[in-house]
């Protein structure tokens, strides 16, 4: 019956990983090939079915990106603009110098993540 099926003889299928290893038409090449196209199938599949989800990430990590980059600039402008309202003014050098360091290790750690 499966070699009116396939068209073929039939020969043992010992040597197969994934077909029938008993009497089969299936060969080597065969079983190959049609691991290749289910291969295939499989990560069309996968990327048809992951773009609406992968288009939002991408959407959402720009928008955190901007977000924070704005972010380590305001923090910048609200330290320089600290200087007008700081009573006293020798404190703020080593303020400044602690917190520009901070920044700028804020700025480099978020770089680096990129």
């Amino acid at each position: 019956m499966a070699a009116a099926i396939c068209g073929r003889s039939l020969w043992p299928g010992e040597h197969l990983r994934v077909c029938s290893q008993g009497y089969t038409c299936c060969t080597s090449d065969m079983e190959d090939r049609l691991g290749q196209q289910s291969k295939l199938d499989f990560e069309k599949l996968v990327d048809e079915n992951s773009h609406t989800i992968r288009a939002i990430f991408t959407s959402r990590h720009k928008k955190f990106d901007e977000y924070k980059k704005r972010s380590i600039h305001h923090e910048a402008a609200l330290l320089f603009e600290e200087k007008r309202y700081c009573g006293r003014i020798d404190i703020y050098p080593a303020k400044l110098k602690v917190f520009l360091g901070i920044s700028c290790q804020i700025c480099a750690a978020y770089q680096s993540d990129k």
